[in-house]
């Protein structure tokens, strides 16, 4: 990988921790994101697909499935950066 490309990665990695701990301090998630993030938790507590104790089959499993095997806790704040370098993987 050369120089160029390591500070490109380097620089984008930042701005997107940045943008999730501002999101994070200043609670600008959208409510589809809250859902698929506590959807996400649910999985990782051993739960079925549910939101407050309620069976939920708006939102497909996949992706809340996706956040629960990769998130290493199910703090939001963590949530919320995994997803976001979730989505870089998934669309880079």
């Amino acid at each position: 990988m050369s120089a160029a490309a390591a500070r490109y990665i380097a620089v984008l990695a930042a701005v997107l921790l940045a943008t999730a701990g501002l999101a994070a301090a200043f609670g600008y998630v959208s409510v589809d994101s809250w859902y698929y993030m506590l959807l996400a938790q649910s999985l990782r507590d051993g739960h079925p697909l549910q939101l407050h104790g309620q069976y939920m089959a708006v939102y497909p499993l996949g992706y809340p499935a996706l956040l629960a095997l990769t998130a290493p806790l199910a703090r939001p704040e963590v949530m919320m950066i995994t997803a976001k370098l979730v989505n870089i993987a998934l669309l880079g």
